[in-house]
């Protein structure tokens, strides 16, 4: 009879951890979509002296194939060239974005460190990106961690000529360090963070230098979003749904730039 009842035992344990399993076990879903962008930034550059430049800037983002304004960015940037070949810059970022009939404020930092060198007629540059993004809103810290921490890799090179256009092109790469990763229940366990490639960027464009204190930007961008999302029911905490979403944004862009 023990060993009777002791088997029953056994295999109902097995049975709960079983079905344990399935609920932790969600397949992974996934969505990917294709939106056209645009992009409209005003910039004005103050030279403070011979290494140091200050930039104030404003820009409007629009999404849904062209069809909505969602992003207002009002950024102040302090550049520092202390040699020829590298220079180093801090800036912060106001986002106002709508959601829905709503305007929401997030806050974005970056912190870059460039170097560059010519090859003939070829100008090259390695630029690496800190970027912090926090929001004033109430968010679930289950699901987005904030602030946000991102890693970002850009290569990038340029065309000199005798022309008033300078030709482009860079690609860039998005690290998501501190993403949130999914549990059975958010509740009971500790969500522990994960780090993931959120974006890759690729961009072809040309500078136009008016005069000597006004140029312009134009270039198209192909931005290939990803993000991994958990999703809880509450009260209860137990995971619902884990997605990886897919974006594939084409962007148009101009930037107008004045120098003091």
């Amino acid at each position: 009879m023990k060993r009777v009842l002791t088997t029953i035992l056994f295999l109902c344990c097995i049975a709960t951890a079983s079905a344990q399993s399935e609920v932790i076990e969600i397949p992974l879903s996934r969505t990917t979509d294709n939106d056209l962008q645009g992009r409209l930034k005003v910039a004005l550059e103050i030279p403070l002296s011979q290494k140091w430049q200050l930039t104030w800037s404003e820009e409007g983002r629009v999404k849904q194939n062209m069809g909505k304004m969602d992003v207002i960015l009002s950024a102040m940037m302090v550049r520092y060239r202390p040699l020829k070949f590298l220079d180093a810059t801090t800036e912060y970022a106001l986002l106002t974005e709508r959601v829905g009939q709503n305007w929401r404020n997030k806050h974005r930092s970056i912190t870059t460190l460039t170097g560059k060198m010519s090859i003939g007629r070829f100008d090259l540059s390695l630029k690496e990106l800190m970027m912090l993004i926090w929001s004033d809103f109430e968010i679930d810290r289950n699901t987005t961690p904030q602030p946000s921490l991102t890693m970002r890799t850009q290569l990038r090179g340029a065309y000199r000529n005798a022309s008033r256009w300078t030709p482009y092109a860079y690609a860039e790469l998005f690290i998501l360090c501190n993403a949130k990763d999914r549990v059975g229940n958010c509740l009971s366990e500790v969500v522990g963070r994960h780090s993931y490639v959120s974006c890759v960027r690729l961009v072809a464009g040309s500078e136009m230098k008016i005069n000597s204190k006004n140029r312009m930007n134009f270039y198209y961008m192909v931005n290939l979003d990803r993000s991994l999302k958990a999703t809880y029911d509450y009260p209860s905490g137990d995971l619902t749904q884990w997605t990886l979403g897919r974006m594939r944004g084409h962007v148009i862009g101009v930037d107008y730039t004045f120098s003091l």
